[in-house]
């Protein structure tokens, strides 16, 4: 990278932490193992995953069996959208959203639209860029709210919590957690929601790997 370069991008990826290069670097060369495999090498990878998963899930407070592994923050969000919307195909249509939404949620919900017959609600927003959620549009058709947590281009933070608390318990709630991890304190157990995307290229680890959390016995169709 030039000496001279002043980079002020860090909100779409940041550069690999060296501390982060260092730990992935012998997973990417003599300890190459398949984590499914039964042998040494395998046993050794699995041992690292599960270490990891346990660490997150930690640091995140929720169960390591809640957090699932991805290729990024728009797989977290078309897995968790996509995933609990057909749990509640052919029983309930309604979506609510925000317009301020990052574009993988945006896209995945017309895709529900168009390819599901499902209802989207868009809310209002504040000059901040906040949803505002009418409890008029909380009927018993919806089955899904889907708030990010801090937008990623205004950095304005949304109170999942009240959302929560404001809502029927019966109606999941998905948070793009994308621009909050690692920057404002998270705690999942307390957050209210029922599923959350991670990206790890945010906050300065490699591309190409995110997260998902799903909350126990929240309803999700696998689609891979």
């Amino acid at each position: 990278m030039s000496q001279d370069l002043i980079y002020l991008d860090n909100a779409s990826t940041t550069p690999v932490d060296p501390e982060v290069k260092d730990a992935m670097l012998p997973w990417l060369g003599e300890k190459f193992g398949n984590p499914s495999s039964l042998h040494s090498l395998g046993r050794e990878a699995k041992v690292m995953i599960e270490d990891t998963r346990d660490m997150i899930a930690e640091f995140l407070k929720i169960r390591p069996s809640e957090l699932f592994f991805t290729s990024g923050g728009t797989e977290s969000n078309n897995f968790a959208l996509i995933g609990t919307a057909m749990s509640f195909l052919g029983k309930k249509k309604k979506i609510i959203s925000s317009p301020v939404e990052h574009s993988s949620v945006l896209e995945t919900l017309k895709f529900l639209n168009k390819k599901y017959g499902f209802e989207i609600i868009y809310t209002g927003v504040t000059k901040s860029g906040e949803a505002v959620i009418d409890k008029n549009q909380t009927d018993e058709d919806v089955c899904i709210i889907c708030i990010m947590h801090v937008n990623n281009e205004l950095g304005t933070v949304s109170n999942i919590r009240s959302v929560r608390e404001n809502v029927p318990e019966n109606i999941l709630i998905h948070s793009d957690c994308v621009q909050s991890l690692g920057k404002i304190e998270l705690n999942l157990s307390e957050l209210g929601c029922s599923t959350a995307s991670f990206s790890a290229h945010k906050i300065y680890g490699p591309k190409g790997i995110g997260a998902i959390y799903v909350k126990k016995n929240t309803p999700l169709e696998t689609f891979i």
